[in-house]
């Protein structure tokens, strides 16, 4: 009878049922969910990857099939205290996962060559600004103007990753090498230096 009652408690949110859980599971470390609000990205990481995933990035490479992801490596759970409300779901979805969002966006991209090269008839030299030679995506939308996705504003949730694309058309091979320079609106900076994108030649 008394485990009945403890049952109905909890079911009608009398007793709240919580657990500490990672972005995936529970039973994890990580601060409750009733208490976690956002996050603040402090590092992104990236990495080079190709549409065709058995595609070797190390080979001259289609530039249509050949991006630099940056993703998340690292963030602070901001907390907040938040006085309980009476709820019948709330040992019912104590265990889903809430939709956390970025407290610091993207304020700024910057794309410096390290190289000089030739993009169609353009001559590019080193140092020169060349953001608006390639093109972002997010994880579930289209390619579009690194200015454009700068004036969206929009927040990034903790599995966000962004994918840049050069949009050049070298007349030869070309190991494009560059700086990406982002700034946060908090005025976290981070500079990928070298970066590297072998591109075949266009047609």
């Amino acid at each position: 009878m008394k485990k009945n009652c403890f049952l109905l408690l909890i079911l009608l949110g009398f007793i709240p049922f919580s657990c500490e859980k990672d972005e995936t599971s529970c039973g994890k470390s990580k601060p409750s969910k009733n208490n976690v609000t956002k996050f603040k990205i402090e590092e992104f990481g990236i990495s080079t990857i190709t549409l065709d995933k058995s595609l070797d990035t190390n080979i001259y490479t289609s530039i249509d099939s050949i991006y630099k992801k940056v993703y998340i490596l690292k963030k602070t759970y901001l907390t907040q205290t938040k006085p309980f409300h009476f709820s019948f779901s709330n040992s019912l979805y104590a265990c889903s996962p809430p939709i956390l969002f970025s407290t610091n966006i993207f304020s700024e991209i910057e794309i410096k060559s390290k190289s000089n090269f030739i993009d169609g008839n353009d001559s590019v030299i080193l140092g020169e600004n060349i953001t608006s030679k390639f093109k972002i995506k997010g994880t579930y939308s289209n390619f579009i103007e690194i200015k454009d996705f700068i004036k969206e504003k929009n927040s990034l949730n903790e599995d966000s990753k962004q994918y840049f694309k050069a949009k050049i058309k070298p007349h030869e091979n070309l190991d494009l090498i560059f700086d990406l320079i982002i700034t946060l609106s908090d005025g976290t900076k981070q500079i990928f230096s070298n970066q590297l994108l072998k591109i075949s030649k266009s047609n």
